[in-house]
């Protein structure tokens, strides 16, 4: 998964910031893979040019259409040869989830159904997916072109235990203190989870987006990704469920993909996040859903 997010850092972070600049051909042979990068374009002239909006909206789920369906008839099959298309495909296909859920459905009236892909009913399910089409091509592709991008940086090493005090999550564990005893101790765990992720995020504030070079990995955008494939599903099953723990630490995973606000196809995410669990929370949790809101307007 780490190797995934760089994957797209490395060869495609001018698309996620401009757009149009994505260069998809060298890193992959599989001509159904090619068009991947279409449905991407299209959104991001959706999002440049409003007034042509639906136009390039349809155009980009006509383009998904068909990535998708190259995809799934290559992925039994997946090989040295098309494993770099397989894994580029489903790790674009994570950033057409979010920026597509950014435009009007027919359904928008529908409160709920907003509130539950705001809540990651879509989108964690793609991110996670990426894990397994990843599992099937490892060995194809780890020793080939893209070697270098299996380095990711200092994640590993940092230790959310020596964070010391934190305005944001200091005494945070009362929420959960009356759960049973196996989530207590899965959020513990999702806290440290999301100590490190403010960690790995923080220390790469104010560096340009543009200084990538091929030994290293990209920086504060991945942080929120890696933090949904790292937890663990019993987490999801909670958050799902709607319990006010999982709820609220959700808020702060809000928090910190709002620091990314400046990619167009993450924009609004994080606040909106954090906006929809505070509706199902209600205003009894407030008091720990504001340290989330206070961590995003610090940046």
């Amino acid at each position: 998964m780490l190797f995934v997010l760089n994957t797209f850092a490395s060869k495609t972070w001018h698309f996620s910031t401009i757009g149009p600049q994505l260069q998809v051909g060298p890193y992959t042979k599989h001509p159904n893979m090619i068009i991947s990068g279409g449905y991407i374009t299209s959104l991001h002239l959706a999002e440049t040019n409003p007034e042509h909006e639906n136009h390039h909206v349809v155009t980009a789920i006509r383009h998904h259409g068909k990535a998708l369906q190259g995809f799934s008839e290559t992925l039994p099959s997946a090989n040295a040869s098309n494993g770099e298309a397989l894994v580029l495909f489903t790790t674009l296909n994570i950033f057409y989830t979010f920026a597509i859920n950014k435009k009007p459905a027919p359904d928008a009236n529908d409160i709920s159904r907003r509130r539950a892909i705001l809540l990651g009913a879509e989108w964690i399910p793609m991110v996670r997916g990426v894990g397994t089409v990843l599992g099937t091509v490892f060995e194809h592709i780890r020793f080939g072109r893209l070697e270098k991008l299996f380095k990711i940086n200092n994640w590993d090493s940092l230790d959310p235990n020596g964070m010391g005090a934190s305005e944001y999550f200091d005494g945070i564990e009362v929420i959960w203190a009356q759960s049973q005893r196996e989530d207590v101790a899965m959020y513990e765990l999702v806290l440290l989870l999301l100590k490190k992720c403010r960690m790995f995020m923080v220390q790469f504030q104010g560096a340009p987006i543009d200084d990538i070079d091929e030994s290293n990995y990209n920086r504060q955008w991945a942080g929120p990704l890696v933090f949904i494939h790292c937890v663990p599903e019993q987490y999801f099953e909670r958050l799902q469920q709607r319990q006010p723990p999982a709820l609220v630490l959700f808020t702060f995973f809000g928090a910190m993909l709002n620091s990314l606000d400046h990619i167009w196809c993450f924009t609004g995410w994080g606040r909106n996040i954090i906006s929809a669990a505070e509706e199902v929370l209600g205003d009894y949790w407030k008091q720990w859903t504001e340290r989330s809101r206070h961590m995003m307007e610090s940046g």
